[in-house]
C-alpha cells in the first residue's frame, strides 16, 4: 500500500463525477473500489496538481476538489488512479473559471490586434464583456447567449474574409 497523497479532482455542480453512476460526494467522505485498477477505466482518478487538471482535459465541472488518495503506480504525467479517495475539500469555482476564460479571450483579442494591425470585431469584445458580466451576475443567461451568438457570427465573418 502506498503512502497517501493529496491531489486534485473536479466534480460536476451536483458533486457527482462526470463518468459513472455514483451518488453525490460529501466533504469528508471516503470511498473504496475493489478489484484491479486501470487508468481511465477503473478506480478513483485524480490529477497530480491544478495545472494537470486544468490543461489535461480533466475539468469535468465547476467543483474543484482536494482529495486524499493512495497512488497505485498506474499513472502518467497528469493523472493517477487509486482504490480509495477521500474528499477533503470542495469549492464551486465556476465564477473564477468564467473570469479566467474572459481574461484569456481578451489576451487573445489583444494579441490578434497587435499581430494583424486591425481592430477586432466589436462583437468579440462585447462577448468578453458579457462573459464577465454573467460571471458577476449582472446579466442573464439569455443575454450571455446573445453575446456568444454575435461573437460566433463575427468569427465566421472573419474566417470568410481571410
Amino acid at each position: 500500500m502506498s503512502k497517501p497523497i493529496y491531489a486534485v479532482h473536479f466534480l460536476t455542480e451536483d458533486y457527482t463525477p462526470k463518468h459513472g453512476n455514483e451518488k453525490p460526494w460529501k466533504v469528508g467522505e471516503t470511498r473504496t473500489v475493489k478489484g484491479t485498477l486501470s487508468l481511465c477505466k477503473k478506480g478513483y482518478h485524480y490529477c497530480h496538481d491544478w495545472k494537470a487538471a486544468l490543461l489535461g482535459d480533466f475539468l469535468y465541472g465547476p467543483i474543484a476538489c482536494i482529495v486524499k488518495v493512495e497512488p497505485s503506480g498506474d499513472e502518467d504525467d497528469h493523472k493517477g488512479v487509486s482504490h480509495t479517495r477521500t474528499l477533503v475539500g470542495a469549492w464551486n469555482v465556476e465564477r473564477e473559471m468564467r473570469l479566467f476564460a474572459a481574461d484569456e479571450a481578451e489576451r487573445c483579442l489583444k494579441a490578434w490586434e497587435k499581430r494583424s494591425g486591425k481592430v477586432a470585431d466589436i462583437r468579440s469584445w462585447a462577448a468578453v464583456k458579457a462573459a464577465r458580466a454573467f460571471a458577476n451576475n449582472q446579466i442573464s443567461a439569455d443575454e450571455l447567449s446573445a453575446a456568444e451568438s454575435a461573437a460566433e457570427s463575427a468569427a465566421e465573418s472573419a474566417a470568410r474574409s481571410a
